[in-house]
């Protein structure tokens, strides 16, 4: 089970959305779960962008994605068959947002506002508030020699392409359940 559902679960909408500034950025996402991830976790994948009409995105979402990678404008423009699914209980369980920097440097920030209406309780300032309360920050100082953490391990695992998505998954599960 992952984000609480199953390869066989019918979602009202997505459990996991990753909203990215490009459109070749939201493809390549799409396009690593479909390639792997999809296979390791059994649950379904949308991507909807704009430049390209909308009806045939919209039936992707008919689907009942269990993930949906998105544009900010397009999935605004969706919004009505989309965003609803974060106020049923069962709704967005994780935001990615994929390179903020760079959306926030292209303009994005009053479209990201209005997804965070749509998305996420009201919390005050820009950054803040689309942080859970317990949240974890990691801040990184390559500066600092002292920055460097003398109680994390590094490990490099090296595999073949293919099995990529499902070690990756394998490692997420088990520090979930390990840290649960």
């Amino acid at each position: 089970m992952v984000l609480g559902h199953t390869a066989k679960s019918q979602p009202r909408g997505p459990a996991l959305l990753v909203i990215t500034p490009t459109r070749e950025l939201a493809q390549q996402v799409a396009q690593v779960w479909r390639g792997g991830l999809r296979a390791a976790t059994g649950l379904r994948c949308a991507c909807v962008y704009g430049g390209v009409p909308r009806e045939q995105q919209v039936a992707s979402l008919a689907k009942l994605p269990h993930v949906l990678v998105a544009t900010p404008g397009r999935l605004l423009d969706l919004g009505v068959e989309v965003v609803p699914a974060a106020s049923c209980p069962e709704g967005v369980a994780v935001v990615v947002l994929d390179e903020a920097d760079k959306m926030l440097s292209l303009g994005f920030e009053p479209q990201l506002a209005r997804l965070h209406q749509l998305l996420l309780p009201a919390t005050p300032a820009a950054a803040a508030r689309w942080l859970h309360p317990d949240a974890v920050k990691v801040a990184v100082n390559s500066a600092s020699a002292e920055a460097i953490s003398k109680t994390i391990t590094q490990v490099v695992q090296v595999c073949a392409e293919h099995k990529k998505p499902a070690k990756l998954l394998r490692h997420l599960v088990q520090d979930t359940v390990g840290a649960g």
